[in-house]
């Protein structure tokens, strides 16, 4: 099932488990490490307690490895829900409705199957 990406959070999800499945033992204060974040906020915003800035996102874009087209999908979902200002907001919104990146959402047994390669 194809669907539009609409949460910043789920990118930052997919790529910490995406992290934990190359190394178990890869823990969420090491994520916060890498992207340069304090462990407890990258708790509260993965949670939905605190949101991102958008100058943190494109910090954390440029850590993550982010390609332009990524990096634009990132920071335009966390503007169109943190945004300073309802006009922001729209024109993140808008962006989003332009951009083509859609992906496939899959349940967590057939991710398994595929990313571990000797099955």
């Amino acid at each position: 099932m194809t669907k539009v990406l609409t949460d910043y959070r789920l990118i930052l999800k997919n790529e910490f488990e995406k992290r934990v499945q190359l190394n178990s033992r890869y823990s969420l204060r090491a994520f916060a490490r890498d992207i340069d974040f304090n462990p407890a906020r990258l708790s509260h915003i993965l949670n939905g307690h605190y949101g991102l800035s958008i100058e943190a996102a494109q910090e954390v874009a440029v850590k993550l490895g982010m390609n332009a087209k990524q990096k634009d999908l990132f920071c335009n979902l966390i503007q169109a829900q943190h945004g300073r200002s309802a006009a922001s907001k729209k024109h993140a919104k808008e962006n989003l409705k332009k951009s083509t990146y859609n992906y496939t959402e899959m349940e967590a047994d057939e991710f398994k199957v595929i990313s571990e390669w000797y099955h």
